[in-house]
């Protein structure tokens, strides 16, 4: 994994995905991580550089640092939409980032379901998550490996179901990259 997160470092990001970077990082500038207490915009940029490694399209790039923006902030698809519309770029390239962050995003999640318990929304978002298309379970699967190979290290206990979430989503999520995947059900096994 050393060697992938060296590789990393090296991967430049192209202009569109740089102005991207900046709309995230101001986004989500008042995170933290939550065990590091390290900007949260770090994890983004993480995710993207990895879809960007394995040949994720700058659309795949841009939806993998805007992968939390929807559901961590104050941001929606429709200011994404309007801030695609005031960069210029092919309308096409926008909704297709669009519709990835929208399929990155949780649905079901505790304020708006506040009558099921997690394991039932989690169940909820493995049902929607199996039928994405390869690019947005290739960007899944970069989040998970990003947010699994540090976890163990400061939560063992929640560590322990986030893994085995990671792995019921692994399960039915089988169209995205497969090395990908296989790094993500290989951190998920060994830690859970």
């Amino acid at each position: 994994m050393s060697r992938t997160m060296q590789k990393q470092k090296e991967t430049p990001f192209s202009s569109l995905e740089k102005l991207v970077l900046a709309f995230a990082t101001y986004a989500h500038r008042n995170q933290v991580r939550k065990y590091t207490n390290e900007p949260y915009i770090n994890h983004c940029i993480a995710v993207a550089q990895m879809v960007k490694l394995y040949g994720g399209t700058e659309e795949m790039v841009c939806a993998a640092l805007l992968h939390d923006t929807v559901e961590d902030t104050e941001i929606s698809v429709d200011n994404l939409m309007s801030f695609f519309s005031s960069l210029r770029i092919p309308e096409k390239s926008a909704m297709q980032i669009g519709q990835f962050v929208e399929w990155l995003t949780d649905q079901f999640t505790k304020d708006a379901y506040p009558e099921l318990n997690r394991r039932q929304r989690k169940e909820q978002e493995l049902l929607r998550l199996s039928k994405s298309s390869s690019a947005v379970q290739t960007i899944k699967y970069c989040d998970m490996i990003n947010n699994a190979s540090t976890i163990g290290n400061y939560s063992p206990e929640f560590a322990k179901v986030y893994l085995q979430e990671n792995l019921d989503l692994l399960a039915v999520m089988d169209k995205g990259d497969p090395e990908l995947r296989k790094i993500a059900l290989d951190l998920a096994a060994q830690e859970s």
